[in-house]
């Protein structure tokens, strides 16, 4: 657990050895995530690969962050950005709007 470092200015993050803090530390995956102003990631992979608690993790380590709490990582840095998250969304088949549709509005939000 490390402080930190929140700075003013575009959309950053980066951070090493970044892992989920509610996670016991012998079976918690860490890694490097660096998201630089203007790039986009793509998160795929089969089922049950960890990309929910990667994104979990970047969110988690962001509000401690803001906090002013120490992160899971071994150096962070990062801007001031807005966090979102869906809880439970769901289709509505008399809007034509599928789980994956119901979420891409939700990102475009």
């Amino acid at each position: 657990m490390d402080l930190p470092e929140v700075i003013k200015g575009s959309p950053y993050f980066s951070a090493k050895n970044l892992g989920h803090p509610l996670i016991n530390g012998q079976s918690r995956v860490c890694n490097d995530v660096s998201l630089p102003t203007g790039t986009v990631h793509i998160i795929t992979g089969s089922n049950m690969s960890g990309k929910s608690t990667l994104l979990r993790t970047v969110g988690i380590n962001l509000v401690l962050a803001y906090a002013g709490a120490p992160v899971c990582a071994q150096n962070m840095k990062c801007s001031l950005m807005r966090i979102y998250t869906s809880i439970k969304v769901e289709d509505n088949l008399e809007q034509n709007t599928s789980v994956f549709y119901a979420e891409l509005k939700r990102i475009k939000k």
